[in-house]
């Protein structure tokens, strides 16, 4: 009616969760150069055990980088309810059960090993050859190219981040996991 005026602003922790994403990608790169395989020289006997050790500690940052994230949603609405004038804090979150909070945590999780354990495979190839470094970039600029012929990056995307079925997606990332964590051992 004109005296009126409402202003809506929403505050998530999407984008600290994609931080983290390349966090963990990164940081699983990093731990596959051959100055962190000197450094484990003195305490891995073997590469078998070398490769478990690493992918533990992926899981291990995985873990907490997922939980972290998460819970920075809560961190975010306090900053933001302290440093603001809003007149009016409403949190969506209350009307969800922990039950949901429980499986986006355990999406979040996921997800982060997802890409963790991706970037530990890419390091390992680079780490077999050299011939690697040039090899996937060109395979992801294929995969891009492809896009037009109705395959490419969106497709892949989709089938990860667009499933309906929490049951199906977990079986979709472990198995990837799975496959990923084999190929670099």
């Amino acid at each position: 009616n004109g005296f009126y005026s409402i202003e809506v602003e929403s505050y998530s922790s999407n984008v600290v969760i994609g931080f983290t994403l390349i966090w963990a990608f990164m940081n699983a790169i990093l731990i596959s150069t051959k100055a962190y395989r000197e450094d484990d020289f003195t305490f891995v006997a073997n590469r078998l055990s070398y490769n478990f050790s690493n992918i533990l500690f992926i899981i291990t940052i995985s873990t907490v980088g997922a939980v972290t994230a998460f819970l920075s949603n809560g961190i975010i609405q306090i900053v933001v309810y302290f440093t603001s004038d809003v007149e009016f804090f409403l949190t969506l979150g209350e009307s969800v059960e922990p039950f949901h909070h429980g499986l986006g945590l355990v999406s979040t999780f996921l997800y982060v090993l997802l890409f963790a354990i991706t970037g530990y495979l890419i390091g390992m190839m680079v780490q077999v050859s050299k011939l690697f470094l040039l090899l996937i970039p060109i395979c992801l600029f294929a995969i891009g190219y492809l896009e037009q012929g109705g395959f490419g990056f969106g497709e892949i995307v989709g089938f990860y981040f667009l499933e309906q079925s929490f049951p199906l997606f977990v079986i979709k990332s472990l198995i990837t996991i799975l496959i990923c964590g084999s190929l670099a051992i």
